[in-house]
């Protein structure tokens, strides 16, 4: 008997600590009598609600009537030996009650009432979730702006781009040549800057999504080729593009953005490679029924990467290499935008280097098997490059009196017959 008098002390001292130590705290074990056998905390004679010296064993006469009427049916279903929990706000305070019933040892049916002052943890809540909602009006406002912004300044570049390319097929002398290849090449480059900037803005936002197209991974490589092809001759480099799948054997995914993802990764191969070689691989790793796995590895003869620099090259805007920065043009936008797109279609990118000796980056996709043929489409691109140019006639639709003139300009030259309207409402009024 002594023993568990000396362990009901010390639970009793337990929770004197608690009541004492957890800020705005009060419990109280009582009967269904509404009698208090036990009152630890002085939370309601804080608010008030009672005289602390007045007390007259009830339970009820620790509440005010406002919270009495908030409790009684919490009490209710404690009662049916359920436990029970609630918050309410009485005062501009805000509070938690929890009811736990249990048994003691004389089998009584006791029922401890556990109320806390939680103000300070709901202006806190409250605050972070004002601070989440205007932070995620605040991004979206940003990828507004970049959106807004990136057509404002891809729409002047490209009329930049295109009357350059019409500048260099006039009569030029030399060093004309150079300055418009300059310009042109330079336009390309901020372009190419703007979109990669686009495209990461997407990812943040979560808006990146996938479409299901059928594909072959030979169609991608040969596409890849013919794109980066002037890129890797000029600096003397050779692209070799090889893969296990059969030319009939298609896919179903988004091949526009694995296209995307390797010609990101072959032109970080060609910038840091002075001499040697790119490959590009598709392999067959595993397939079944419906479903098939292929790895995709781009391996160069370059720079190679640093052990501790492995880790940073994924990081938005950084780039490598440093003292190789001045002959290596770009934002460090690249990879990053690779690694999240394969993640986006639920891969992982990964690296191996070795500093002098080149590069290896490469990732595992899962797609779907198809029987549907990608053949059509070449088909039809086949028919419309036998379409001679005189038997055509364009409606040519372009808000922007620059670019319209740069399409009377192209048209022009091909001698297709064309009409031109500044709206969509002028458009109409040629049919």
């Amino acid at each position: 008997t002594y023993k568990k008098m000396r362990e009901k002390s010390s639970d009793a001292k337990d929770l004197a600590v608690l009541s004492r130590n957890i800020p705005g705290l009060e419990m109280f074990l009582i009967d269904k009598d509404m009698r208090v056998r036990c009152k630890l905390g002085h939370e309601t004679f804080i608010q008030r609600w009672h005289n602390e010296s007045g007390d007259d064993g009830r339970f009820f006469s620790y509440f005010s009537p406002e919270t009495q009427t908030i409790i009684e049916p919490l009490l209710r279903v404690a009662f049916q030996q359920t436990p029970v929990s609630s918050e309410f706000s009485i005062n501009n305070n805000s509070f938690s009650i929890r009811i736990f019933p249990y048994k003691n040892e004389r089998d009584e049916d006791l029922y401890a009432v556990i109320l806390q002052n939680i103000t300070e943890t709901k202006i806190v809540e409250n605050t972070l979730k004002r601070l989440k909602k205007e932070a995620e009006e605040a991004n979206k406002a940003k990828d507004d702006f970049v959106a807004r912004m990136s057509h404002e300044i891809r729409t002047p570049l490209n009329a930049v781009i295109g009357f350059a390319e019409q500048l260099k097929g006039t009569r030029l002398t030399r060093k004309q040549t150079d300055y418009v290849d300059v310009v042109n090449n330079s336009a390309r480059h901020l372009l190419s800057i703007v979109d990669d900037i686009l495209v990461l803005s997407k990812i943040e936002a979560g808006v990146i999504e996938l479409d299901d197209t059928p594909f072959t991974v030979n169609n991608v490589f040969e596409e890849i080729d013919s794109l980066l092809e002037m890129r890797y001759t000029k600096k003397g480099l050779n692209l070799y593009c090889k893969t296990d799948l059969q030319d009939g054997y298609t896919l179903l995914g988004d091949a526009e953005k694995l296209r995307q993802v390797l010609i990101n990764l072959v032109n970080n191969a060609i910038k840091y490679t002075k001499e040697g070689e790119i490959r590009l691989d598709g392999k067959l790793v595993w397939e079944n029924k419906s479903t098939a796995g292929v790895c995709f590895e781009v391996t160069d003869t370059g720079i190679g990467i640093a052990p501790g620099e492995l880790k940073e090259i994924f990081q938005p805007f950084r780039q490598v290499n440093n003292r190789f920065h001045h002959n290596h043009s770009g934002c460090g936008l690249g990879l990053t935008i690779s690694k999240d797109l394969v993640e986006s279609m639920g891969g992982e990118l990964t690296v191996k280097s070795t500093p002098g000796k080149g590069s290896t980056f490469s990732f595992t996709l899962e797609f779907k098997k198809t029987d549907d043929s990608v053949s059509q489409s070449k088909m039809v691109l086949k028919q419309a490059g036998s379409i001679m140019p005189g038997s055509l006639r364009i409606l040519f639709v372009d808000d922007d009196p620059v670019n319209l003139l740069l399409g009377k300009v192209i048209l022009k030259k091909f001698r297709i017959r064309a009409d031109f309207a500044e709206s969509g409402e002028q458009a109409l009024a040629f049919f």
